[in-house]
C-alpha cells in the first residue's frame, strides 16, 4: 500500500474462485512499517468487485491519525491494521468536510488539549472559486491584512468559508484561521457532535 496526497493505493488480489465484493470500511487503519510515521485511517468506505485471481489497485480516501508524528511521504508502505473506529461510520462524519474529518481523527488519537493545539490544515478545494486566488494568497502570507479590509469584504469571506464548510464567527476568528489554519469554533462543534453520535 502506498500513500498519495490523502489517498492510499491498495493493491488487491482475489485468491478465491468466486467473484467477490471487498469493502474497506471507514475507520480501517493502515499502519506504516516505520514507527515514526503517522498511521492512516480510512475516511470513506470503498467497495471493489474482483473476479477470481484478478488484481487491481484502488485509491482509498484516508487521513493521518497521529498529529505529532512524521507525515508519510509519497510511496510510504503500509500494512492493514485491524482497528475500527465507531465515529468513521457516523452519517455526520461521512457528510462533512475533509478538514473536520481530520480534526475528529486528531481529537480521538492525539488528544489536543485546546483549540490552539491542533496542527493547521489547508482550506481545501471547497473554497476554490469562492474567494479570488490572489486574495487568498495574500491572506495566507499576511493574515493581519484582514483587519484592513472593508466590513463588506470581511462578510463575504465569512459567507464563502461557511459555504465551503468552514464556519467562521467574526473577523478575529477569520484572522486566527489564516494565521494558524487550525479548526474554527464551528468546526470543533461538528467534531464534538460526531463524537457524541459515536458515544466517544
Amino acid at each position: 500500500m502506498r500513500k498519495v496526497l490523502g489517498l492510499i493505493a491498495v493493491e488487491l488480489t482475489l485468491a478465491i474462485l468466486l467473484t467477490h465484493f471487498l469493502t474497506h470500511h471507514a475507520g480501517t487503519v493502515f499502519a506504516p512499517r516505520n514507527e515514526r510515521t503517522q498511521r492512516m485511517g480510512v475516511t470513506q468506505p470503498v467497495t471493489v468487485s474482483l473476479a477470481p485471481w484478478e488484481e487491481d489497485t484502488v485509491l482509498i480516501p484516508v487521513a493521518c491519525l497521529d498529529m505529532e508524528m512524521d507525515q508519510p511521504s509519497q510511496g510510504t508502505s503500509f500494512e492493514l491494521a485491524t482497528h475500527l473506529t465507531r465515529f468513521a461510520s457516523s452519517r455526520t462524519f461521512q457528510a462533512t468536510t475533509w478538514r473536520i474529518r481530520q480534526f475528529v481523527i486528531w481529537t480521538v488519537f492525539s488528544h489536543p488539549e485546546s483549540i490552539n493545539d491542533y496542527v493547521g490544515l489547508g482550506l481545501g478545494q471547497e473554497i476554490t472559486g469562492l474567494v479570488p486566488k490572489e486574495v487568498l494568497a495574500m491572506l495566507m502570507l499576511e493574515p493581519g491584512v484582514i483587519y484592513e479590509l472593508p466590513e463588506g469584504k470581511i462578510s463575504l469571506f465569512i459567507k464563502a468559508l461557511g459555504e465551503a464548510g468552514i464556519p467562521v464567527e467574526d473577523v478575529d476568528e477569520l484572522y486566527r484561521l489564516f494565521l494558524t489554519r487550525g479548526p474554527t469554533r464551528g468546526e470543533l462543534e461538528v467534531v464534538y457532535q460526531i463524537l457524541r453520535e459515536a458515544v466517544i
